[in-house]
């Protein structure tokens, strides 16, 4: 089921409290007029989820250079990211959770859509399988890697993913944040789908699009 309601370019970005792996709270009012791309991602154990993370950390430095924020949240709780997303975490490229009072609010002001097309049980491994091929690389790194943890394989992975209403048949969010408005907002229709990289680029002012979703260079 797609829900109809979605935020849109020129709209307030609704506040938010999150907080990052080490307990650091951030919220709407912090970001000022910085620009700002907020991704809102599955549970920590998505393998999707983990490749576009990995993706945007080898790039982080060249997407930040002119000072727009990458804001990382993850539908997860303090306790769940320490495994599997947070171990992507470092000083300089944090990985947030909603607020542990906030009852996932963020992801009710934003608007996250679900979808059983484009979830696990429908669309979604044929398409990142055969159109942009983000399956084996999601799988062979994250998914059913021992180094990660073997989300697909651990009760805990297996559980965030399949047995909770955050797991089964939520889809990724991406939002470009300006001065607290919404330049564009973006709903993926898979699991892994997510705004093209060139319209992030443009948006943070640097060169050299890539094309598609494709990031590592």
């Amino acid at each position: 089921h797609r829900n109809t309601m979605s935020l849109k370019a020129g709209d307030a970005a609704p506040n938010f409290d999150i907080v990052d792996t080490n307990g650091n709270k951030f919220t709407l009012a912090d970001l000022g007029t910085q620009k700002a791309w907020l991704t809102l991602y599955r549970p920590s154990a998505c393998p999707m989820c983990n490749l576009q993370v990995s993706r945007i950390k080898k790039r982080y430095t060249e997407l930040t250079k002119n000072g727009m924020k990458i804001i990382q949240v993850f539908e997860s709780t303090p306790a769940e990211i320490k495994s599997f997303a947070g171990t992507q975490a470092t000083a300089e490229f944090p990985i947030y959770v909603p607020a542990p009072d906030s009852n996932f609010q963020i992801y009710r002001d934003y608007h996250r859509q679900r979808s059983c097309m484009g979830s696990a049980m429908g669309k979604a491994f044929p398409y990142h399988m055969c159109v942009d091929g983000k399956f084996w690389p999601g799988m062979a790194q994250f998914g059913a890697n021992p180094k990660f943890g073997c989300p697909l394989m651990n009760p805990s992975g297996f559980y965030q993913l399949m047995c909770t209403s955050r797991g089964l048949f939520t889809m990724p969010t991406d939002v470009l944040i300006e001065d607290g408005k919404i330049v564009n907002a973006f709903y993926g229709d898979t699991i892994g789908k997510h705004l093209d990289i060139s319209i992030v680029e443009e948006f943070a002012g640097i060169s050299g699009a890539v094309s598609g979703q494709e990031m590592t260079r």
